[in-house]
């Protein structure tokens, strides 16, 4: 049986990014152009995205995590009866864009071009026709076939849309010259995901000196004195992942055990060197997604030696 679009309508942020206007809500209100990049790049790679700004190296790490279903919101609201103002061309300006809508999708063929087009296509109608979605309604007079359309519009000009917010975001911020992308495994929230996997992204990015709060607070990175001392810490947590598992070693960091947990398996460790592996145990925040602890270690580490 067919879903009912009441209960899969999801309604689409339309605004337009290939101007340079601010768009707001109400009066006040700012939209974020960093929370609209992450939610249309979500929608588009269809994974739960997360950025990570750092403004010192002037460079964004984006997370990419799978995604979890979630309740969809129907389309509600006030019927929006354009047509009964007088001298009104709201329907035969709806019903025209509908009719060439019609046609190119009958002669589209299926090539890149012909389906950019149609993204410009229905972009433009999310764009410029006000109140889309009310007046499909009144010009069509079926509530269902309304909603049906209005999304097949909105998800058909989609892409069109996160062009222009990529390409927005990239001028307005310098941050995305050097942009970082990590494939997360896990999709939990913050205060369930462990850092470990962070840990292990950061031990194989054999250029990164500069430790994050996190590992700091969490592995032991903030007694490092030096940047040959990060290098050789992340060597040795190198040595301990491929002896142990990431959930053990999980649990070390979290009772405050790293060094006894990686002698345990084997992997040697210089005693003079066992000072690097202690972390802010018994913190309950240890080993996890969360801002908690981290005030002390914001900000470029080697700029507070």
């Amino acid at each position: 049986m067919r879903p009912r679009v009441k209960d899969t309508f999801v309604a689409q942020d339309l605004t337009d990014d290939s101007t340079e206007v601010i768009p707001v809500i109400g009066l006040q209100k700012v939209m974020s152009l960093k929370d609209r990049l992450i939610n249309r790049l979500s929608q588009t790679i269809k994974r739960d995205v997360t950025l990570e700004e750092d403004t010192i190296h002037q460079s964004i790490k984006i997370h990419v995590f799978p995604n979890r279903s979630s309740p969809q919101a129907p389309l509600d609201g006030p019927t929006y009866d354009d047509a009964c103002e007088p001298e009104s061309t709201a329907d035969e300006e709806l019903g025209t864009r509908l009719l060439t809508l019609c046609q190119d999708v009958k002669g589209c063929e299926s090539s890149l071009k012909n389906i950019n087009a149609l993204a410009q296509v229905a972009s433009t109608m999310t764009r410029v026709i006000m109140n889309l979605g009310e007046r499909l309604k009144f010009f069509l007079r079926k509530a269902q076939i309304s909603n049906e359309l209005y999304q097949l519009i909105c998800e058909l000009g989609f892409p069109e849309r996160i062009h222009k917010t990529l390409i927005r975001a990239a001028r307005t911020c310098s941050n995305f010259l050097h942009p970082t992308i990590h494939l997360e495994r896990v999709s939990l929230s913050n205060a369930q995901r462990s850092t470990v996997w962070r840990l292990k992204q950061f031990v194989l990015n054999k250029n990164e000196t500069e430790p994050p709060a996190w590992a700091q607070r969490d592995y032991g990175f903030k007694f490092c004195k030096q940047r040959e001392e990060v290098l050789l810490l992340k060597e040795i947590y190198n040595k301990i992942c491929k002896k142990i598992s990431l959930k053990d070693l999980h649990t070390a960091c979290i009772h405050g055990r790293l060094y006894e947990a990686a002698v345990q398996k084997g992997v040697f460790v210089d005693a003079k060197y066992k000072r690097l592996m202690q972390n802010d145990y018994p913190s309950p925040f240890l080993g996890y997604e969360n801002d908690k602890g981290l005030k002390n270690y914001r900000g470029s580490f080697f700029k507070k030696r």
